[in-house]
């Protein structure tokens, strides 16, 4: 589901907004999108990777599916995976 949100955003983040829909040739708010998404990702792997998230969280709060977020981890470098106390836990 999608929702439409109002936000206030600094000048110097809308230039760089500007930049990435110039360059990729799409609208303001495509750009923005994919920003967003972007980060997102980065900081959804991050809690993955530390295990504040698991993998079917992770793969959830992204809209994909585990095997993908899997991929994506490999792609962008992520070690994925329990911690150690976790995984002595599991024993």
């Amino acid at each position: 589901m999608r929702k439409q949100v109002s936000l206030r955003i600094p000048d110097h983040l809308l230039s760089l907004v500007d930049l990435r829909a110039r360059k990729v040739w799409v609208n303001q708010a495509t750009a923005l999108r994919q920003l967003l998404y972007e980060r997102a990702e980065a900081y959804v792997l991050r809690l993955l990777s530390c295990g504040e998230f698991s993998l079917s969280r992770s793969a959830e709060l992204l809209g994909l599916r585990p095997g993908e977020v899997q991929d994506l981890a490999v792609a962008r470098g992520v070690k994925i995976g329990g911690t150690p106390v976790q995984h002595k836990a599991g024993r």
